[in-house]
């Protein structure tokens, strides 16, 4: 398959690829002005006897476990996946990233497929370039624990490692094989070594120190770093969301998962989020099946509150990177993602700007046909009246 040939073949690169840089020290310290926090913000944390990590919301309902994942995938129709059109990647659009300064006081974003982003801080005139981060790379062909099973890519990356640029903070929101890939995280750590900085939930670094790994730092939900490196400065905060982790059948949410605020000191009005993966509400099958009767019955369900208070006490993002895929059937799916219509309620309550659309694109995981986030997304925001929620090209570059 031309995409694992294309994949191979970036990954055996990275082994004759080395940064040009110097290792430039970063440091992390705690802010000295804290920001305001809710007021328990303990309250996902494990309880006495237990490793889980929990949703502490009423709109979180557990909708079952890997079995239930199994059955529903191979003994039922409820997870299965829709045909994918043989000229997807044209139908979606894939571009050669480009790492162009361009303006200095604006935000440069690059998407380089599902969750994976690549952003510039914005920066003084008299500096080269701003502070680089990755969100959640993932550039495998599976997204699996296994390299011969699993979900494959339907899309290729559109970039290698070995073809990234110079980076400086690089962003986990979760454990999960479709953001945290060991091929690619062992590919970056190869090409840029101590020069980069690492930024994980709680209970995440020792996976990154069984690697050898060192230069992490743990966050829970609200806590905030000040980031330095040369002449740049950076607040960098770690935020909740709706979700959970586990990469076996043993670890389920031993490890936290959350969202990522991120501003340079110098352009504090430049600042983003990044959502990583969330649910809004839990919808059982019974609403499901009845949909659209039931269309007002699942807009009362408690909706997760940790959306609007990221927006009241973070907000507003001049720009956001939110999740609109793999989110059928929703009896299934709705306690951990979004669709494009509950996509559009958070990009309201955290009070962004402007928003690219993500987690989709790259491997089918669900059962909604492989264009539907996008083309929902776009109907949606044009019935809405919305024009700074889009979803861009894979590759594709925007100023913000």
């Amino acid at each position: 398959m031309n995409i694992a040939k294309h994949s191979f073949r970036a990954f055996c690169s990275v082994a004759r690829a080395k940064t040009t840089s110097t290792a430039i020290p970063i440091t992390v310290s705690s802010p000295a002005n804290p920001r305001p926090s809710p007021a328990d913000v303990t309250s996902h944390h494990p309880k006495a006897g237990s490793k889980e990590f929990t949703n502490p919301w009423p709109s979180f309902q557990r909708s079952g476990n890997f079995f239930t994942f199994l059955k529903a995938r191979f003994f039922t129709d409820d997870l299965k996946h829709p045909v994918v059109p043989e000229n997807i990647s044209e139908l979606i659009g894939t571009l050669n990233p480009s790492w162009e300064t361009g303006n200095k006081s604006s935000i440069k974003a690059v998407w380089l497929g599902h969750a994976c982003f690549y952003v510039e801080l914005p920066c003084q005139p008299e500096q080269e370039r701003g502070l680089r981060i990755l969100f959640d790379p993932s550039l495998s062909v599976r997204c699996s624990p296994f390299s011969f099973a699993g979900p494959e890519r339907i899309t290729a990356a559109p970039i290698s490692v070995d073809k990234l640029p110079e980076l400086d903070l690089i962003c986990f929101s979760h454990n999960h094989y479709d953001h945290l890939d060991i091929a690619t995280l062992k590919a970056l750590n190869q090409r840029y070594g101590d020069s980069v900085h690492y930024f994980v939930p709680l209970a995440l670094s020792p996976f990154f120190n069984n690697l050898k790994i060192s230069n992490v730092t743990e966050l829970d939900w609200w806590e905030e770093k000040i980031v330095k490196k040369n002449d740049w400065e950076a607040r960098l905060g770690f935020l909740p969301a709706q979700h959970f982790t586990g990469r076996t059948l043993w670890d389920s949410a031993h490890t936290l998962w959350g969202s990522f605020s991120i501003e340079s000191t110098a352009h504090p009005e430049k600042n983003v989020w990044f959502a990583g993966d969330t649910g809004r509400r839990s919808i059982s099958k019974e609403l499901e099946l009845r949909l659209p009767e039931s269309k007002e019955e699942i807009d009362k369900l408690p909706v997760c509150p940790a959306h609007k208070q990221i927006g009241d006490l973070r907000g507003p993002f001049a720009f956001g990177m939110i999740p609109i895929g793999a989110y059928k059937p929703r009896f299934f799916m709705s306690p951990v993602h979004v669709d494009p219509e509950e996509a559009i309620e958070l990009y309201k309550e955290t009070r962004v700007k402007t928003a690219a659309a993500m987690h989709w694109g790259a491997w089918t995981l669900s059962s909604e046909e492989t264009l539907e986030p996008r083309d929902e997304l776009k109907k949606l925001c044009k019935e809405q009246g919305i024009e700074g929620f889009n979803a861009w090209k894979i590759g594709e570059r925007r100023e913000i």
